[in-house]
């Protein structure tokens, strides 16, 4: 495998650290999941922003040894080695630790497959109501209502299901560090008298009409990460798959 060939299959994805048993996930600081991302400038990216960072900063591919080699800060010092990227069964990218045992980085590849969210607005950076397209459509009247009152911007998500509305939410929420607030919303806006930005994690998932999580970005994030990483789980086991609500009703029990 060449440098080239590394960037062209890794490009674009966001792998996740696991280590010991797959289903844990490994946090840094309070609330966020360790993520990485291979830089074609052969930097190492931190998609998640977590609270402090670990040691490897650069990447560069190691061509004799057909390996990839994590370097400190300074680019000199060689932290950790890995072996070549390799996709399992058609459904992520693996990357197997050569230095810790049991420990791997790990790209789901439906996290990455659909289009970039689309902002309808500028966005305030602190309070963000995330919707699908055709909901943001059916209700321009009561979206400018939201904005006049200041309850945040609106940011319209594409997809053809919940599960690619889902995508479309975490890669904003993950993206962008300076968003504090956020409502995600499965069937349209809340109601007006819904109080849809707080502290609090607060969820709205009985009425067909109007399913709703609301709470601070971090919380939502981490709440959207384990529903995508238990979907793909389940894709991957091919077990049946239940609706993205009900999941979300048994995560937060």
């Amino acid at each position: 495998m060449t440098e080239e060939e590394v960037i062209e299959l890794c490009a674009g994805h966001d792998f996740v650290y696991k280590t010991g048993n797959p289903e844990i996930m490994i946090y840094f600081g309070s609330s966020a999941v360790l993520m990485i991302r291979l830089n074609p400038d052969h930097t190492i990216g931190f998609p998640s922003h977590i609270e402090f960072y670990p040691s490897s900063r650069h990447w560069h591919w190691d061509q004799g040894n057909q390996c990839i080699l994590f370097t400190d800060e300074a680019d000199k010092k060689v932290i950790e080695k890995y072996a070549p990227p390799v996709v399992e069964a058609g459904k992520y990218i693996s990357l197997v630790s050569l230095t810790k045992e049991h420990t791997r980085y790990v790209a789901y590849l439906t996290l990455n497959m659909y289009p970039a969210v689309q902002p309808a607005a500028e966005l305030s950076r602190q309070r963000l109501m995330l919707i699908a397209d055709k909901y943001l459509a059916a209700n321009r009247v009561e979206i400018n209502k939201y904005m006049i009152l200041k309850r945040g911007e609106v940011v319209g998500l594409s997809g053809q299901n919940d599960w690619e509305l889902i995508n479309s939410a975490w890669q904003k929420l993950a993206h962008d560090s300076r968003i504090k607030h956020v409502c995600f919303s499965f069937s349209g806006l809340p109601p007006a008298t819904v109080e849809i930005f707080s502290d609090e994690l607060q969820f709205q998932l009985a009425d067909n009409k109007n399913q709703y999580i609301t709470g601070l970005r971090r919380n939502i994030l981490l709440l959207l990460s384990q529903l995508l990483i238990k979907h793909n789980q389940q894709i991957m086991a091919e077990e049946k798959q239940p609706s993205p609500v009900l999941m979300l009703k048994d995560l937060i029990k």
